[in-house]
């Protein structure tokens, strides 16, 4: 189902790099990583957009293409979305097939689809959210037998 839902955000997106909205400065930020070295953000961006601009300069580094490597990092993480959100709600007692429709219906509600496509932060912030609220409810869940 990650694969599935990384393939339709793949499908989504254009054949070349097309800066819209503020990808500009997101795609700035990884030039400026791969020239500096270490992780750089430019000008307005926070410093948790550094994530993005490491893990896309450290594969462009491997790799040598920098279109590859910003797609696969959007479709990654769209993938990993996708797990994330299912195990959110199984966690929390849903079925296997209600937990994988819970997550798609999520992931593809407009704005949130849009900004899939985006290469902006949101592609890291997503799954760390997810993931991070899957912890807490890991957590939560064995302090307090009444929650589950």
């Amino acid at each position: 189902m990650a694969a599935a839902w990384a393939g339709v955000v793949f499908m989504l997106l254009p054949d070349t790099i097309i800066p819209y909205d503020d990808d500009v400065g997101y795609l700035r930020s990884v030039v400026h990583t791969l020239q500096h070295g270490r992780p750089w953000t430019d000008d307005w961006l926070e410093p948790w957009a550094a994530s993005l601009s490491a893990v896309t300069a450290a594969l462009i580094r491997l790799t040598g293409s920098f279109s590859v490597e910003v797609e696969s990092v959007l479709v990654v993480c769209a993938g990993l979305s996708v797990v994330l959100g299912v195990m959110l709600s199984m966690r929390r007692g849903v079925s296997w097939p209600g937990a994988v429709l819970s997550a798609l219906v999520l992931l593809s509600f407009p704005t949130v689809l849009w900004k899939q496509t985006q290469f902006t932060s949101l592609a890291i912030y997503l799954p760390a959210m997810l993931g991070a609220l899957l912890a807490a409810v890991g957590w939560y869940s064995s302090s307090h037998s009444w929650w589950r």
